[in-house]
């Protein structure tokens, strides 16, 4: 189910509580956030409010906004002008041109469609699988010699992608996907992605712990490391250890 169709919003109650951007403005402009979060949880382009041109009207940036909103909610225009000038001033909200947005709300929707797209891609590899399964054993067996040496060159290809710009980290988390497809779990190019948006919010040596963690251990997903093994230095990559890249067992 897609974010926008659920009838409920995805409130993370300890980040609420804990975000200092929100607690340094009022508590009627955070009466009003709440009430602009379900809206921004119905609009069309998920987390975005957008500005048509009958919707352009003179007075601050913020302003047409409000006007905007003043519609769909309870408050009086130069109450949600207030509000919103104080929750894009902080960070709570963001204003580029002709859109308002909510950068949380934003993200998880990336996910949840990178989610559903890997989830559908799945589902029809499964019903290929039975298909294919029912045709004639020669087919079958020539098809798998064609595409075996196509397939472990896909494969060797998407780990030598440039995941991220720190050459430690990229060598770590590439030997790790590696290990992974050899110990027959091989991620998509949607999960890889998923990854990447995950591990941007952290720095670089906190992925490095993490991914070598996985690494040593033999681990199929990433984990939080305890603060004090985190590595805070990496002189080479030679200091990643070393896992080869290996075809999958079927």
């Amino acid at each position: 189910m897609a974010l926008r169709d659920s009838p409920y919003l995805p409130l993370y109650v300890q980040d609420y509580l804990t975000d200092e951007k929100l607690s340094l403005c009022s508590a009627s402009s955070q009466g009003v956030y709440i009430k602009i979060l379900c809206i921004l949880h119905k609009t069309d382009e998920y987390g975005c409010l957008l500005l048509r041109q009958k919707d352009q009207q003179k007075g601050s940036k913020l302003f047409p906004f409000a006007a905007k909103l003043a519609k769909l909610l309870p408050f009086e225009k130069s109450e949600l002008e207030t509000a919103l000038t104080e929750l894009v001033d902080e960070g709570v909200l963001q204003l580029e041109k002709n859109k308002l947005w909510q950068k949380r709300m934003v993200k998880d929707f990336a996910i949840s469609t990178i989610r559903s797209k890997t989830g559908s891609k799945g589902g029809a590899a499964t019903n290929a699988a039975k298909r294919s399964a029912k045709k004639p054993a020669n087919d079958t067996a020539n098809s798998d010699i064609d595409n075996e040496s196509d397939n472990e060159s896909n494969i060797k290809e998407q780990f030598r992608k440039k995941f991220f710009e720190n050459d430690v980290l990229n060598l770590a988390f590439q030997q790790w996907l590696s290990s992974c497809a050899e110990n027959r779990k091989l991620y998509s190019p949607s999960s890889i992605q998923a990854l990447q948006m995950q591990m941007n919010s952290k720095s670089d040596e906190q992925n490095i712990a993490e991914v070598n963690q996985s690494l040593r251990n033999n681990w199929k997903n990433l984990r939080a490391v305890q603060p004090e093994f985190v590595i805070t230095k990496m002189k080479s990559a030679a200091e990643v250890i070393d896992v080869p890249w290996k075809k999958p067992t079927k």
